[in-house]
């Protein structure tokens, strides 16, 4: 059972082990209950111990977006805190954790404390590598990326074209698609985006 539903398997005490973090923070301890499975999964290695971080970083982010649990004054930040560590560690482990990637990616742009552009643009530059025709990871990306340009004149040309590079395959994969299937909604997408990122009417 436990190789048949690897992947629910894994969320599942990723989950877990983010509701005892977040007790250790609210309460100062660490819940002191034994959990078997927990012992088990302390000793994966590798894309295994990635997703387990991966997931328990992700259930703390959560909780900053919206939480049913009562976050005091100034926990906020320490659990940002600990998710960012936690996702570190799984993409140090699998630097191609997409969940871990996704998580550094909205902790840079969701706490000041963290904020860093090009950090976060150089992650959902990997995102985008995984995920090349996904627009709600592409769109996040050329809107950084055109951000980070227009802030920094000397790097705008790379930071550009790079962008420019994720655009065209995208509308290569399209043109895929539309050979594939005749839906209109296909063509249309495929349409909107060849065009110049400036005028493209997804990122205005």
């Amino acid at each position: 059972w436990e190789d048949s539903e690897a992947v629910f398997y894994r969320y599942a005490l990723g989950q877990l082990l983010g509701l005892r973090d977040l007790i250790e923070i609210l309460e100062s301890q660490r819940p002191a209950t034994a959990v078997p499975a927990l012992d088990r999964a302390a000793r994966w290695t590798g894309k295994w111990r990635a997703d387990l971080l991966a997931h328990r970083a992700d259930f703390l982010r959560g909780l900053l977006d919206g939480s049913p649990v009562r976050i005091p004054p100034g926990s906020d930040a320490l659990i940002a805190a600990r998710a960012f560590d936690l996702a570190q560690e799984s993409h140090r482990d699998d630097p191609e954790n997409l969940q871990a990637l996704k998580t550094l990616a909205a902790l840079r742009a969701s706490r000041p404390e963290l904020r860093d552009l090009r950090k976060e643009l150089d992650v959902r530059q990997r995102i985008v590598d995984l995920c090349p025709g996904y627009p709600s990871v592409l769109i996040p990306y050329f809107r950084l990326a055109r951000t980070v340009a227009a802030a920094d004149a000397a790097s705008a040309a790379p930071v550009l074209a790079r962008a420019e590079a994720v655009r065209i395959r995208f509308v290569g994969l399209l043109d895929i698609c539309v050979k594939l299937d005749s839906d209109p909604g296909l063509r249309a997408l495929r349409d909107r985006w060849s065009t110049s990122l400036d005028r493209v009417p997804d990122l205005q």
